[in-house]
């Protein structure tokens, strides 16, 4: 007879957080996509997001419902936070809670101070920079250290932040798994990369956030390195939203006077997001650590190798995770400019090698599910 494995999750699972829809960035998806596989498992979720007038206007297999948060992780959106639970504690003592992501984590660290209602049981998501930015601060340290051993699951999204966590917390071991992601339900795969063939023009491809944590700075440091010959053949693309002042001009003052052929697109509609990786060449992936903030995983890094593109960036964080170094692209040592530039040389001029790694990554992503993430979580 066959057997079944019971869920983890008993009851309804609510998942709490502050990044969702209509926000784009890698842990919205996140939410969303575990949120959905698990649905499709047979599991009773919710998402708990902040209110916005978009919020209800996409269909989900799962219950969506907004909390008057505004979704950042001020004190005071934790105390609008810790009303509105106290306001639902019956549903959330009934319930297994998912902490998905940074702003509720915080809160709930000071559940006894904020006298919030415990649930039946924690599943916790770490990304990375939480973790690196929590266990700077003994206090911090310490809450996050009892959260932790009240869990019932804690996913990673990486080996580095695997790493990270059992280097300060070897006793959650039993508790940890690795919960990769994946690409978003609806993204279409590219299918055979086109016939390799000589272009005078390389266009090199960056999507995310523009943010110093990004290295766009770095990845324009490597290019200028480059022989002339060389770096009159990139084209540099960037889009994303500006998410630090004046770093955006930085960006653009710093290619003008390294005579480097860089546009900056702002944010785009996804069919010419799409549009964009089907016309790149390479896709850069340039992060490093700052300020304490790392790249946990990178979800981009799969979007750009559905479309065939070799990867290009540093060994970071997660990054080596979502890219395989010599397989579908090739990852510098984090910060090593002229390692990267030495890379960026390569793939401009060997037409074979970026054929090979555009090849390798349409197969790379198909390893990568969002139901396994979500059986790791609840199952």
């Amino acid at each position: 007879m066959q057997s079944t494995v019971p869920p983890i999750a008993t009851g309804p699972i609510i998942a709490l957080t502050h990044e969702f829809w209509p926000k784009r960035a890698g842990i919205a998806v996140y939410v969303e996509e575990t949120a959905r596989a698990a649905a499709e498992l047979g599991l009773a979720i919710e998402v708990w997001a902040p209110a916005h007038p978009r919020l209800l206007e996409r269909n989900y297999p799962f219950t969506v419902r907004p909390m008057p948060v505004h979704g950042t992780q001020s004190w005071a959106d934790r105390l609008r936070l810790a009303l509105h639970l106290r306001r639902n504690a019956s549903t959330i003592r009934n319930a297994t809670l998912w902490l998905p992501e940074p702003g509720p984590l915080r809160t709930y660290l000071y559940s006894s101070l904020l006298n919030l209602p415990q649930p039946r049981q924690y599943c916790i998501t770490l990304h990375g920079s939480e973790f690196v930015r929590f266990n700077r601060k003994i206090t911090y340290s310490y809450l996050l250290d009892n959260l932790l051993s009240h869990a019932r699951r804690v996913g990673v999204v990486s080996r580095y932040v695997r790493d990270c966590v059992l280097d300060e917390y070897p006793d959650i071991a039993p508790q940890l798994r690795l919960t990769h992601g994946a690409l978003r339900y609806d993204f279409e795969v590219v299918g055979t990369p086109t016939t390799p063939h000589e272009k005078p023009f390389i266009t090199i491809l960056a999507v995310g956030r523009v943010h110093p944590r990004k290295g766009y700075h770095l990845l324009l440091d490597a290019i200028a390195r480059l022989p002339e010959a060389s770096r009159n053949r990139c084209v540099v693309r960037l889009i994303g939203p500006k998410a630090r002042e004046g770093y955006c001009e930085a960006l653009i003052a710093q290619a003008k006077y390294n005579a480097i052929n860089f546009h900056y697109l702002g944010e785009i509609p996804e069919a010419s997001l799409g549009r964009e990786y089907t016309q790149a060449d390479l896709f850069a992936l340039p992060s490093t650590e700052y300020l304490g903030s790392v790249e946990g995983f990178g979800l981009v890094a799969l979007e750009a190798a559905a479309h065939g593109l070799p990867i290009l960036g540093f060994n970071s964080g997660g990054i080596g995770d979502a890219v395989a170094h010599g397989h579908n692209g090739l990852l510098a040592p984090a910060g090593d400019i002229v390692q990267l530039s030495h890379y960026i040389d390569l793939l401009v001029h060997d037409t074979a090698l970026r054929h090979r790694f555009a090849t390798n990554s349409l197969s790379w992503v198909n390893q990568f599910s969002w139901k396994t993430v979500a059986e790791a979580l609840f199952r």
